[in-house]
């Protein structure tokens, strides 16, 4: 390496190049008509030298090494000794010189001395650091909910450069969040969009966008900006940790592609609910699925303890008696974060389940079979359901002939919006009264099957009515003794102001039923 300027240069002119003249051209570049102001007597200026060498192979360029050099003066002095700047009698200025003194060979006696470069990487660089495709940058997307899981996967996906994201949530930073948070105690007070956004864009170098990527209000505003993004972004992420965001989202055909994640009260287990590319199946219709599940499977019994109905975490996250343990919150931000990302690229529709087991720090996984929803209008409410009720309805029927069978209907029951979504259907109770032409229901150990509902659902399903089959060569019309069933239910569950649904199943069809009015749908 040469250690002065003059080194430098003959290093350079060998090769072809020069590093003199570029020098005074940059340093004319920084001096106007006013002069150059240097810092106080005393203190030490640097100029730095970069220097790009090309390394080639049989006459191409491979790549571009850079080199520096600190050379040990600073603007001023090395402007004058290249005769390009002169210092002004009793002023701590320099200024061009017009004038054209003689040139000096002042400059080839700098001390100039080696110093290591590290380029800052480009986003593409980062992804691949990060074991992602480089060419994958991921979504315009949207993360509804700036709390802690929702700030974790923003800033997990800002330091991975994987996908643009814009942040809503209406609530602001409070001093208990900050146990989970990934803020710290100067945000107390701020809105939670705002600080989510800012942590993330500090992580790497700042871009340039004029457009705030931050919206304090709720996903579900009118807030015309807001929209606007929406309809331009091609990914959902739901962490508000409300069960109404999702449900509201499903039934709107202005919001992108959606996953719902959360983290269980209890903090042990993640869920993520992804709709299909195409939004033929939503989220709605996976949380029915996904209830399904919870009622059928082992994992299931104590997979929501501590729900208390209103919100997917606890009480949510601004309730101050919720306790959730920050590793626990990290340990699944990570998986959601990554099993968010592979998946995405996938166009299918996703019910995963992700089971920590504290003893032992192992994680069971839980795939949850995901099939096509269909829907009626009944009766002025929406009748939801799909392909696995079904499929449980039919084999039990076909198990049971040529006897017919029934049993009860849980579902979830949205009073607002007028939506009854199919949840499990149960077989019959042992005490029932069954043959190739009629059908009695018995009585079912309601401690053993209703309580057991409402305990592993938190009381999200309920009770919506009952079901039954017609044998062989028999369509799925209502008999006598059916519509005095249907009148009894809807007697009954009508002091509650619920509705009371009846399904017939046959060998072809499947019969609704709701108060007086029915509709038979075809396989």
């Amino acid at each position: 390496y040469p250690f002065t300027l003059g080194g430098l240069e003959d290093l350079l002119s060998r090769r072809g190049s020069s590093v003199v003249q570029p020098l005074k051209e940059t340093v004319l570049k920084h001096v106007t008509d006013k002069g150059l102001q240097v810092k106080e007597q005393g203190s030490k200026e640097f100029v730095l030298v970069l220097l790009g060498i090309p390394r080639s192979r049989l006459g191409i360029v491979q790549k571009l090494e850079v080199q520096g050099f600190m050379v040990d003066a600073g603007i001023g002095i090395l402007g004058q000794s290249l005769s390009v700047l002169f210092k002004a009698k009793e002023e701590n200025k320099w200024y061009r010189d017009v004038m054209g003194g003689s040139e000096s060979d002042q400059w080839k006696s700098v001390s100039i001395f080696p110093v290591n470069v590290k380029c800052y990487p480009n986003e593409e660089e980062i992804r691949q650091y990060s074991d992602i495709t480089p060419d994958d940058g991921g979504p315009a997307g949207i993360i509804a909910g700036a709390g802690a899981l929702g700030g974790m996967l923003a800033e997990i996906w800002g330091r991975e450069c994987w996908g643009e994201w814009a942040y809503v949530d209406d609530d602001t930073i409070q001093a208990h969040n900050l146990v989970r948070h990934i803020s710290s105690n100067s945000a107390v007070g701020f809105p939670k969009a705002v600080v989510v956004n800012s942590l993330v864009n500090s992580i790497h170098s700042e871009k340039v966008n004029s457009q705030s990527k931050a919206f304090v209000t709720s996903i579900l505003s009118e807030d015309k900006v807001l929209n606007d993004k929406i309809e331009k972004s091609h990914f959902l992420v739901d962490v508000t940790t409300t069960l109404h965001v999702p449900r509201v989202v499903s039934r709107s055909d202005s919001f992108p592609r959606t996953v719902s994640a959360f983290i269980t009260p209890s903090g042990s287990a993640s869920v993520m609910l992804l709709e299909d590319k195409h939004r033929e199946i939503r989220c709605n219709s996976l949380e029915a699925q996904y209830y399904r599940a919870i009622l059928n499977e082992d994992w299931g019994e104590e997979h929501l303890s501590g729900h208390v109905g209103r919100h997917w975490v606890g009480a949510g996250c601004r309730e101050v008696t919720l306790s959730l343990s920050n590793e626990l919150v990290h340990i699944h931000a990570a998986t959601l974060a990554r099993q968010i990302r592979k998946k995405s690229s996938c166009n299918e529709a996703k019910i995963c389940v992700w089971d920590y087991h504290d003893n032992s720090g192992a994680i069971s996984f839980y795939d949850i079979p995901v099939f096509p929803c269909r829907s009626i209008f009944l009766n002025n409410w929406e009748v939801i359901w799909d392909d696995g009720f079904l499929k449980k309805i039919t084999a039990f029927r076909s198990d049971s002939l040529p006897n017919e069978t029934g049993g009860i209907i849980f579902g979830i029951v949205d009073q607002k919006d007028k939506t009854i979504t199919l949840v499990n259907a149960c077989p019959a109770p042992e005490n029932s009264e069954s043959t190739p032409s009629s059908f009695t229901r018995g009585a079912y150990d309601s401690e053993s099957i209703l309580d057991d509902c409402k305990n592993r659902t938190a009381g999200i399903v309920t009770y919506v009515g009952e079901w039954h089959s017609h044998p062989p060569n028999c369509g799925a019309l209502t008999s006598g003794d059916d519509i005095g069933q249907l009148s009894f239910l809807s007697t009954e569950l009508q002091v509650e102001g619920l509705p009371a649904l009846m399904i017939i199943a046959s060998e072809s069809a499947i019969g609704f039923y709701l108060n007086k009015h029915g509709i038979v749908v075809n396989f």
